[in-house]
């Protein structure tokens, strides 16, 4: 062996070191990369068909002296459904780093796979990755409830809940974060396989402004499904929004056809201006510059057609503070007989 400043590395490779104080010479044996990757399994449970889980995560702890450099992988019969990202390429002596795992299926069923966490010369553990895939659905995911005077009631519209061939779905909840809205539903507590349940959402403004909401369905078994909800609240509304007047001899004026402008509000709606954008038409009121609070005034429209063939037009009433309402005009002029 030769000496070079008491470092010596014999034919086999093997690195001693002259211990000069004690008269010896010691073999060096290198440091090995060690790991360990915790927890050894996720389980995602039932999550919806084609829908992304939330994350959970693994962490890989280097318990050498030395850097680590560390790759992931997911590999198995259902690889392609879940997903992982990590900031493990570099990881320090005695640090950690984490992982990242999502699981989307894209069917319905029991759906597995391995979180491979390779560390070189250190080896290989591995994650058992499970997760079930539901067919389950919620349509639509939001409703709009549109302009609605403050303190009535709209029409219901309906949330179909639907169990595909995973089933019976267990309900454990159905709610909304808004007392502006209300449900009503035929789902129980539990949605058989192949069946499907709706929920009937109103919406209820009590006061001029825009609203949302959230209705909200909880399973035991199946996930937790979301339904957007909005709508505005508004102190006036026109009635109706459209007027026909049918056939009218050219050159003659029909009988007047009313449009209501309410106030439901606590103080006057002001009007700023009513106005036709066709000759075709014409209008008049009793609404004055303002409409006091809990009170409405008329609009009446007539149709007097100075031409044959159909004729449209729209009355257009500007208010200060509730904005601008529209109403659709249509008639046809005939000649007269």
């Amino acid at each position: 062996m030769a000496d070079t400043w008491g470092v010596t590395l014999d034919a086999s490779g093997r690195l001693f070191v002259t211990d000069l104080y004690n008269s010896r010479i010691r073999l060096v044996t290198a440091v090995q990369s060690t790991f360990t990757v915790q927890p050894t399994t996720l389980n995602f449970g039932n999550i919806p068909v084609n829908s992304t889980s939330g994350s959970m995560q693994a962490t890989a702890q280097n318990t050498s002296p030395k850097t680590a450099a560390i790759s992931v992988t997911i590999s198995g019969s259902s690889s392609l459904q879940f997903s992982q990202s990590n900031n493990c390429a570099t990881v320090a002596p005695r640090a950690s780093c984490a992982i990242s795992v999502t699981f989307t299926p894209t069917s319905a069923g029991a759906q597995s796979a391995r979180l491979n966490v390779n560390a070189g010369a250190a080896g290989t553990q591995t994650v058992q990755l499970l997760g079930d895939g539901t067919n389950v659905s919620v349509s639509p995911t939001s409703l709009n409830f549109g302009n609605l005077i403050q303190g009535t009631s709209s029409t219901s519209q309906p949330v179909t809940v639907t169990a595909g061939s995973f089933g019976p779905i267990s309900i454990t909840s159905i709610s909304l974060s808004s007392a502006q809205f209300s449900q009503t539903n035929n789902c129980g507590t539990s949605l058989p396989a192949n069946s499907s349940c709706t929920i009937n959402v109103v919406f209820q403004p009590s006061t001029a402004a825009a609203k949302s909401g959230t209705l909200s369905i909880k399973t035991g078994n199946a996930g937790s499904f979301s339904v957007t909800l909005s709508g505005t609240g508004v102190r006036s509304s026109v009635s109706p929004t459209a007027l026909s007047f049918g056939n009218q001899n050219r050159g003659t004026a029909s009988k007047s056809q009313p449009v209501t402008l309410t106030n439901t509000g606590s103080d006057a709606l002001s009007i700023s201006s009513i106005s036709i954008a066709s000759a075709q038409f014409s209008q008049s009121s009793n609404c004055g510059s303002s409409v006091p609070a809990n009170s409405s005034c008329t609009i009446n429209v007539v149709f007097k057609p100075t031409k044959t063939g159909a004729i449209t037009g729209g009355l257009t009433i500007k208010t200060a503070t509730a904005g601008t309402y529209n109403v659709t005009l249509s008639g046809s002029g005939v000649v007269p007989k």
